[in-house]
């Protein structure tokens, strides 16, 4: 039960601090403050504390696929987001003008969904243990280690 834990959170936890890092860098590379990754840290984490608790409700949407759904939604609104990012990255790079507050709300929002997505599904995978107290501890330790292991 430790290691399915272990590799549970550390793939949810991959993929947002991925593009946590990449953006970090890229705001860093355009001498952009860091004061985005706050607002869209705490919009993050709200939203996957509400998805994790309506997760019931959300998956009887679209005849019983909800859950997929709004995973793939959130998934390609990221991809989109981060399309745009390229398309104001390379009018950047021709010197064009780039509005920097365009570019750190849509930073923003990419942290933002990634965080609901991943947290929402670490928080209902740890929440499917609140009941069996003797195998929640277990789990608890190897999410914490998975989380600690990047």
């Amino acid at each position: 039960m430790l290691i399915n834990s272990v590799i549970i959170i550390l793939r949810e936890v991959l993929e947002a601090s991925l593009l946590i890092s990449v953006l970090l860098a890229f705001s860093k590379q355009l001498n952009l403050s860091y004061r985005w990754i706050a607002w869209s840290l705490v919009i993050g984490f709200s939203g996957a504390l509400i998805y994790a608790a309506t997760i019931s409700t959300v998956s009887e949407w679209f005849g019983g696929v909800g859950q997929e759904v709004t995973n793939a939604l959130l998934q390609v609104g990221i991809f989109v987001l981060l399309l745009f990012i390229v398309v104001l990255a390379v009018l950047q790079f021709k010197r064009k003008e780039v509005h920097v507050t365009i570019l750190t709300i849509i930073m923003g929002l990419i942290i933002s969904l990634a965080i609901t997505r991943e947290g929402s599904e670490i928080l209902v995978y740890l929440n499917n243990f609140t009941h069996a107290t003797d195998l929640f501890s277990v789990v608890l330790s190897g999410a914490v280690i998975g989380r600690h292991w990047l």
